[in-house]
């Protein structure tokens, strides 16, 4: 189970001097629970949602709500650009990392493909594609082309990160030390 700490309470509204009271009054009575539960002020955000579209209450100005990863701007939701890129940079940097340990682990066994599979692929494993996926049953992910991508060609991303090349070293590795050669400038007095 995916653990959470936001929060998301949508009122419907009839005028605008209705979401200080109902902000005041949430705050009122979360207060009373004590050390249960604490709500920030800094981190509270109040959105309009009006014709299909997210305003932010201060200056009314377009914007989209981040939550849980997702981006909701009134019509569709999409996977949040900053999740994708960290889960490539993540998967490239597992299987740049598995490769430098030439793809066995301490037993001997071949076990680089195996790693990034159940890491970054469809597995058993909860991962960010097990949740997307869990996502996409739910809130239906079809018009983000980005989501798309992945979730369809989510082996073919790994095949890629497995193939890149490996980078030649330029020092040779003596043991655990490495003989670095470097030019010498000699000076005569």
């Amino acid at each position: 189970m995916r653990y959470s700490d936001d929060l998301i309470i949508i009122l419907p509204l009839t005028q605008k001097e209705d979401i200080t009271n109902y902000k005041k009054e949430i705050f009122d009575n979360i207060s009373t629970m004590g050390n249960y539960i604490t709500l920030s002020q800094e981190k509270t955000h109040v959105y309009l949602f009006e014709n299909n579209s997210t305003r932010n209450e201060q200056d009314s100005v377009p914007t989209e709500i981040d939550y849980l990863g997702f981006l909701f701007d009134g019509n569709k939701i999409k996977i949040r650009p900053r999740s994708l890129g960290k889960y490539y940079y993540r998967m490239q940097r597992k299987a740049k990392t598995l490769r430098e340990r030439d793809w066995t682990s301490y037993n001997g066994k071949f076990t680089f493909k195996e790693t990034l599979y159940n890491n970054y692929g469809r597995s058993d494993k909860r991962n960010f594609i097990s949740y997307l996926d869990k996502a996409n049953k739910i809130i239906n992910l079809s018009e983000d082309p980005e989501a798309q991508s992945l979730l369809n060609n989510v082996n073919h991303k790994i095949q890629i990160a497995i193939k890149k090349k490996r980078k030649k070293r330029k020092n040779w590795p003596i043991g655990h030390f490495e003989l670095v050669f470097r030019p010498m400038r000699l000076v005569f007095i």
